[in-house]
């Protein structure tokens, strides 16, 4: 090869290298200028629960972190438990970053329990934003004075959604065996935590479930005028994995695990309390989450997590979290995919099994 050849040839290289440089650019660019102006955000239940406190808190705050400063709509599509929503946007829903969802830790239950009619891959998803928390029961005050009646008379009339894609539906199933108390009448119907609450405030129920990102927002008041009452609590591990109460904002709340002991006068065991920790796992880590598809650009993607990464962290989104939703923490991006690993792809089997078995023999759940 003489020098004028390999002048040329490396001009060449050169030249390919730096159209390279440009490509690569220009891929990057264009995925952040794909962000779209305008973005669905889907909540699967009806409005009052926490998947809409996290939304209206997302609009609100979110667009200062993203390229463009888009705007957001929140739209319900509540149905099926919370799978009507997840189903939509991860078949049928615009790839383009344009539609989101906020998953549940019931929807997530639905996908590990692997009902026929769920039509999404839990363990695939990609987690961007998610916001901890955990589950609460609640009835009137009457009767949680007198909470040891429920164990001899069948006062409560339960009511909640579908219970093959619920927490609340499988935290009072797991509750009821632990415990040993009677219901006296099931209702599976409801559209999630604030259209539950609605049927508890008209007198249709009388024992029902919330989440903790709800309890600050619509049951607090509640509670404070004496119109319900806080029976239980799911709880949360502490870092030496301990069960405490979730405290803010429901440190007056026993746990489960307190109620079992004052009860048996002996620590829980067995599939139910393995069961128990599953679920606490899930709900208190994962309670409220920002999911994508698998086949969602991870470019679009890495935009989403770092912006609630940098809103996790700016000191006037953190205040307004915390008045919405005290002592409740937003996790995003890696650290939230590491969680969402541990406890969703990780998630026990034999417990998740046996809390499938758990909702088909109380609920009466039919897999079709």
């Amino acid at each position: 090869m003489n020098r004028t050849t390999r002048k040329i040839v490396g001009l060449g290289c050169c030249l390919a290298v730096a159209i390279l440089i440009l490509e690569v650019i220009a891929v990057s660019t264009a995925s952040a200028a794909a962000l779209p102006k305008i973005i669905q955000i889907t909540v699967c239940t009806t409005p009052g629960g926490g998947s809409d406190v996290f939304a209206r808190f997302l609009v609100r705050w979110l667009p200062k972190f993203l390229p463009g400063g888009p705007q957001f709509v929140i739209k319900y599509m509540p149905g099926a438990g919370n799978t009507m929503g997840r189903n939509y946007v991860y078949n049928a829903a615009p790839n383009d970053g344009s539609v989101w969802v906020i998953t549940s830790t019931g929807d997530q239950l639905a996908g590990l329990y692997g009902w026929k009619a769920i039509r999404y891959d839990i363990k695939k998803q990609r987690p961007a934003i998610g916001l901890s928390g955990g589950t609460l029961l609640y009835t009137t005050p009457k009767i949680v004075k007198n909470w040891d009646e429920v164990y001899e008379k069948d006062i409560l009339v339960w009511g909640y959604q579908p219970a093959y894609a619920s927490q609340q539906d499988a935290f009072v199933l797991l509750a009821q065996e632990m415990l040993g108390f009677k219901v006296k009448k099931w209702i599976f119907s409801y559209g999630g935590s604030g259209d539950s609450r609605r049927g508890f405030l008209a007198n249709e129920i009388n024992f029902s479930g919330t989440t903790v990102s709800s309890y600050p927002a619509f049951d607090k008041d509640l509670e404070d005028s004496g119109e319900l009452a806080m029976v239980m609590q799911l709880g949360d591990f502490d870092d030496g994995g301990k069960i405490i109460r979730v405290n803010p904002p429901v440190g007056h709340v026993p746990t489960l695990y307190e109620l079992y002991k004052k009860k048996h006068g002996r620590e829980p065991s067995g599939p139910a309390w393995n069961a128990y920790k599953t679920l606490i796992a899930l709900a208190g880590s994962l309670d409220k989450t920002v999911c994508f598809p698998p086949t969602i650009d991870p470019q679009l993607w890495n935009i989403v997590a770092e912006a609630g990464e940098k809103m996790a962290k700016d000191p006037a989104a953190v205040a307004d979290a915390q008045k919405r939703f005290p002592g409740i923490s937003i996790v995003a991006g890696k650290k939230l995919q590491k969680i969402y690993d541990e406890q969703v792809v990780g998630a026990d089997p034999e417990s998740i099994k046996w809390l499938k078995q758990l909702v088909i023999n109380k609920a009466g759940v039919v897999d079709k």
